[in-house]
């Protein structure tokens, strides 16, 4: 797979607002806290659905755990985009 730059500059994207510690997580409440550390990786690859790969490239954010939407707050949802890289969650459906 070629990485463009836009590519590659909306992984550096992700990858800092994921993985880098974030001071004001202390001040979130314990839940919604757990929920963001649901996210434990992020990488490029091909998107994904269903077993299905398509030839999309695509900011992979892998999580420890799928949950469906209504269970996570909004503002922790993972947003479609990142620098106008669409994303896709990698992770296992239900308990770990």
């Amino acid at each position: 797979m070629r990485i463009s730059r836009k590519l590659y500059d909306a992984y550096l994207e992700a990858e800092e607002h994921y993985l880098t510690p974030n001071k004001r997580i202390k001040k979130v409440k314990k839940s919604v806290s757990e929920l963001n550390c649901n996210v434990v990786g992020v990488g490029i690859g091909y998107k994904k659905i269903q077993g299905f790969s398509f030839s999309e490239a695509v900011i992979q954010i892998l999580v420890k755990k799928k949950r469906n939407l209504n269970e996570i707050p909004k503002k922790l949802h993972i947003p479609g985009n990142f620098a106008g890289v669409v994303t896709c969650a990698f992770g296992k459906k239900g308990k770990i």
